[in-house]
């Protein structure tokens, strides 16, 4: 009888404490993510160089598209980009916008240093970090400051490196001009938020954002 758990078992489990209203809920599903990376080494399932930078770093995580190395040849699965994304969705709705940072720029790092395809984050990893920040900018005046450095690092990122996967889309944008709507930092606000949308209409014009 299998009743091995896959990655759909774990994520499910992360996604759950994520959803939580339970304090220190963000925790345990970064926990249960480490713990998953962990498991998966123990059992001679590496990546060479790769998994052994992660197992120091914490911050290595598989794609979907090498799901075969979550079936018959594991005995436990490595986390994909769904469970990275769950991760960052936990501490977003706990309020901790650095915690969900700190866990993109660990797949910055894995991507950009190891050619980690595993941990290559996506528009949808920046675009939830930076809703994170978007959440906090009536409480904390360099909340929207930070959203929209990510939103111009993304553009640089996807420019610079023809990534169509990073182009900012308007979800994006307007997340980050929510981040400003909502800024204590009232001596700019109303200014910043124009300046976004006038970039969005820009862009929309020149047709220089597949998304």
């Amino acid at each position: 009888l299998n009743v091995k758990p896959d990655i759909i078992s774990y994520n499910t489990v992360i996604n759950a404490h994520a959803k939580s209203n339970i304090p220190g809920s963000s925790d345990k599903a970064e926990a249960i993510l480490n713990q998953m990376f962990e498991m998966y080494q123990q059992n001679d399932n590496s990546d060479t160089d790769n998994d052994k930078h992660w197992n120091k770093s914490k911050s290595g995580f598989v794609n979907k598209d090498q799901s075969s190395k979550n079936t018959s040849s594991s005995l436990f699965p490595k986390p994909d980009k769904v469970t990275y994304s769950c991760v960052i969705d936990a501490h977003a709705r706990a309020g901790e916008a650095q915690k969900a940072e700190a866990i993109l720029q660990r797949m910055e790092d894995q991507y950009q240093n190891f050619n980690d395809q595993h941990a290559k984050p996506n528009m949808i990893h920046f675009t939830s970090v930076i809703n994170a920040w978007a959440k906090k900018s009536n409480k904390d005046r360099a909340a929207a400051e930070h959203a929209e450095r990510i939103l111009f690092h993304m553009e640089t990122l996807a420019n610079e490196n023809n990534r169509i996967d990073l182009y900012p889309n308007t979800i994006t944008y307007s997340a980050v001009m929510n981040a400003w709507s909502k800024s204590r930092n009232l001596s700019i606000s109303s200014h910043r938020t124009k300046a976004i949308l006038n970039r969005m209409e820009r862009i929309a014009k020149e047709g220089n954002n597949p998304n």
